[in-house]
């Protein structure tokens, strides 16, 4: 099962949220979400410095380009939570999971929910504000690939089945 899903821009900000299962009170949420993308920020900028060869010294210019993706575990009160990330356009889209969860199928449902939305949204490539904007298509989008957090092994063929159902519902 997934947790939850974010999306957060390259300056740590939570941009958009959707929590399915967490049984903590619902007013650590907001800092428990800040945690997760605080360590998803310092493995996105690891993996920069990593590629590139340089200092740890970045400006938003030079990583917002930058497509870089992974998979680790953190651990929270006492508990070990995969978390699958993936970078693209200047935002941070991030899974977190149960222990048990498939984290390959996970990694592959955020490509599709990124590739969705990229489709669907297409400003999102030049303003990361179109998330904030349309919030009710990324929770459309997301509560369609992650039904109450469950993760579904999708052909491409149901992929593209569930998308022409997205957009039937936007019109």
């Amino acid at each position: 099962m997934v947790n939850s899903f974010i999306i957060a821009d390259l300056n740590s900000q939570v941009l958009y949220s959707s929590v399915f299962n967490f049984l903590d009170d619902p007013n650590s949420r907001e800092e428990i979400l800040n945690y997760f993308v605080q360590k998803v920020k310092k493995e996105f900028d690891f993996n920069v410095a990593v590629s590139s060869n340089i200092n740890m010294d970045f400006s938003e210019n030079s990583t917002s380009d930058t497509e870089s993706k992974g998979i680790f575990n953190v651990k929270i009160h006492d508990v070990q939570k995969p978390v699958v990330w993936h970078s693209y356009c200047g935002c941070l889209y991030i899974l977190v999971c149960d222990k048990t969860e498939n984290r390959i199928l996970a990694a592959s449902t955020l490509f599709s929910l990124i590739r969705t939305l990229k489709d669907l949204l297409p400003k999102i490539i030049n303003s990361s504000f179109e998330l904030v904007q349309k919030a009710d298509v990324v929770s459309l989008i997301v509560n369609t690939f992650l039904p109450n957090g469950q993760l579904l092994f999708l052909n491409n063929q149901a992929t593209q089945l569930l998308i022409k159902d997205i957009q039937k519902a936007l019109r």
